[in-house]
Parts: C-alpha cells; sequence; structure tokens
C-alpha cells in the first residue's frame, strides 16, 4: 500500500496539483493533507476544491484555524496572511468543511501505529519541528511514524524507533523556494520518500503579482547553499 502525503498549500492550488500528479504517477492508495490550505496566496477556494474532488483526507492547519477564529492574528501577520481577504472570499461551504477537519489523525497500516498532524503531537497547530530540532522526546511516542507539516522545511530523522516526517511544503518551500515538496510511504517495499518537484517560480510570481507579499516573492525566489535540496529516502526496520 502506498500512502501520499503534503501540506502547507496556503491558496496555491498549483503546488498541490503538481504533488497529486506525482501521487498518481506512483499509483498512491490514499492521500493525507497536514494542514494549511489557506494564506500567503488568493486561491483558497480552488485549493480546497481540488482537495476534495481528489478526496482527499484533510487536517487542519494554524492558518485554517485562524481563517475560523479559533486562533488570533496580528495586524502585523495579516498584511502577509491575507487571512481577512481570503475569508471575504469563502461562502459557508468552504468554511464548514474546513471546520469538520481535525487537528491530527492516527491510522495503522500492516500493523504499523502512524500519526498524522500539521505541528506536532504536542501543539498540533503551532508546534514547530524543524530538520535541526530537538527531537528526543518522540521516542516515548506510541507510533511507528510521524507525518507533519508546519515548519515549509521536509527531512527525514529518527527518535528511538520512531520515525518523524516532515512532507515541507506543496505549494510555499522555504529551503528551495522554487521546489514542491510531498512523501510517500510504501508499506511493501517500507520506505519513507520525500519528493521535490521543481516548478517555474518565476511564472507564480507573474500569476499572482501584487495579490502577494513581498516576503512571499522572496520566499519563492530563495536558493538553498547547502546542497541538501533532494529526494530523501529511509528504508524502515
Amino acid at each position: 500500500m502506498k500512502i501520499g502525503f503534503l501540506s502547507d498549500a496556503h491558496g496555491n492550488p498549483g503546488g498541490v496539483q503538481i504533488c497529486l500528479e506525482c501521487f498518481r504517477k506512483l499509483n498512491v492508495d490514499d492521500i493525507f493533507f497536514l494542514g494549511d490550505a489557506v494564506g500567503y496566496f488568493p486561491d483558497a477556494k480552488r485549493t480546497i476544491d481540488l482537495l476534495e474532488i481528489e478526496s482527499v483526507n484533510c487536517l487542519i492547519g494554524n492558518h485554517d484555524a485562524m481563517l475560523l477564529g479559533h486562533l488570533s492574528l496580528d495586524v502585523e501577520s495579516e498584511e502577509i496572511y491575507k487571512i481577512k481577504e481570503t475569508r471575504e472570499r469563502l461562502d459557508s461551504h468552504y468554511l464548514e468543511k474546513i471546520a469538520s477537519w481535525l487537528p491530527m489523525k492516527e491510522i495503522e497500516i500492516e500493523g504499523r501505529r502512524i500519526l498524522c498532524v500539521h505541528g506536532s503531537p504536542w501543539n498540533p497547530l503551532n508546534g514547530y519541528v524543524y530538520p535541526n530540532s530537538n527531537i528526543q522526546h518522540f521516542s516515548y511516542l506510541p507510533f511507528d511514524i510521524v507525518f507533519i507539516g508546519h515548519t515549509h522545511r521536509p527531512f527525514i530523522r529518527k527518535s528511538g524507533s520512531v520515525v518523524i516526517v516532515n512532507v515541507g511544503s506543496s505549494s510555499l518551500p522555504r529551503d528551495q523556494g522554487n521546489q514542491s515538496s510531498c512523501a510517500v510511504y510504501d508499506s511493501c517495499g517500507h520506505t519513507i520518500t520525500v519528493i521535490r518537484i521543481p516548478f517555474n517560480e518565476n511564472e507564480l510570481i507573474e500569476l499572482y503579482k501584487d495579490s502577494i507579499h513581498f516576503e512571499v516573492v522572496d520566499t519563492l525566489q530563495r536558493k538553498d547553499e547547502s546542497g541538501a535540496v533532494r529526494n530523501i529516502i529511509e528504508e524502515l526496520s
């Protein structure tokens, strides 16, 4: 069985589409979205429609929670996030859909316990787990694999017997700005792969122009100087 994971679409359906096309080529059996369908980009409606059409299992993220008023939003952040603008564009169907998404979900595949969450198991909406974060406490969890998003920086690490996978962002990567990120878990091959897919950032910037903040433009143009941007594969024992 193959499961696809993507996260942090942020109103950019193009990034979601790139990942979904990748999943189709790999013949995944099911797909999980780890939150943040809205924020930054203006096309939240198309993003949510795409996730719904593809029957993607969706979790709620911090930006989605801000949209619903479950988390506070300061004025300075709103300039970048565009949450209020997004709320004005969405009718009740979309708000009800987002409100139905869970903050985390546990699944079991062939005896392996898997946790899916936007931030962290301890702070589902706002917990940040970076490539260099201390992950020692994950080893105490009763799961084999934990899939997360939120930081827009993908990685695969291990704490004790627990594998932690940050799937990165489909639409606004924060390491290499023009490479979408998603992940696939293959229960048959016992592997997890984080996949990077290049896109044309200049076309995206031209498409949205003044609808996005200059910090979003800067992020899309960001280059990773470490040379670490690549597919990551972890073979499970």
